[in-house]
Formats: C-alpha cells, structure tokens, sequence
C-alpha cells in the first residue's frame, strides 16, 4: 500500500473516531499522519520529500478540521506532539545531500554501463563523447 494510502487510512480512522465523539484518540490518528510524512524524508533525497509532504498535508488537513472541536486538554497535548514531531524533521540540508549522492551515484552508474550510449544521448557527438569518456575515465580514478 502506498505510503499516501496509509495516511489517507490513518485520516478515515481518525474520522471514524471523531464521528463517535473520540476527539483525542481522533487527533492521534491525524498526528500519526502528519508523523508519517516528516519521517518520510529521513535518509532520502527528493522524492521520499515530496511524498512526504503530501502525507504530512493530508493529515495537516485532517487535524485544522478537527482543531475548533478539540477541548483545551487535548488541544495542548496535540501542540505537545506536534512540536516533538516537528523536532524529528530531517534537515533540508541533509534531503540535499542524500539527492546529490544519488545523483552522482546514476550518473556514474550510466558511464560505467555503457559510456558512449550516455554521451550521445546528452547530445554529444562521438568524438566529444570518447574525449569526455577518457577525462571522467581518468578523473574518477
């Protein structure tokens, strides 16, 4: 199931539980949403970001609707939760990081596959791309 999915399904069951007057455990379930798309990114690059995000708006949009029906109690323990989950936020910096060395990691991973093939499909013409072959050969080396 994909990840979007299994927020969606944490909204519906925190829906269910607001339906029957269970506000706080209602409230966990769209926290548990919100959780899931900040720990999303952890030890990925821009994808794992981008669904993320959209796993952390689905619950953000769960909990704003929720929020006026919410009592004092149970509104300051989801603020508690929010803030330590926002704590647990990877670095943009580090999502930077994890997609350059993935980057890097295809590129490469294309030349050493088939070199030639690479360059022209990047518009180069033979000559350049057995010249750039031999510089990248010898830089990584």
């Amino acid at each position: 199931m994909p990840l979007r999915d299994q927020a969606r399904m944490l909204v519906f069951a925190g829906d269910a539980y607001a339906d029957s007057g269970n506000l706080p455990e209602a409230a966990r379930c769209y926290l548990d949403a919100i959780e899931l798309g900040i720990a999303l990114p952890h030890g990925g690059g821009m994808t794992p970001l981008y669904y993320g995000t959209i796993c952390e708006a689905i619950g953000n949009a769960a909990l704003g609707r929720a929020l006026d029906k919410l009592d004092a109690r149970t509104a300051r323990a989801a603020s508690e939760r929010l803030l330590q989950i926002e704590q647990k936020r990877t670095p943009f910096s580090k999502i930077l990081e994890q997609e350059n060395q993935y980057v890097c990691y295809e590129i490469g991973s294309l030349f050493t596959r088939n070199p030639y093939t690479a360059w022209t499909q990047i518009g180069q013409t033979y000559s350049e791309a057995s010249e750039a072959t031999s510089f990248l050969s010898t830089a990584l080396t």
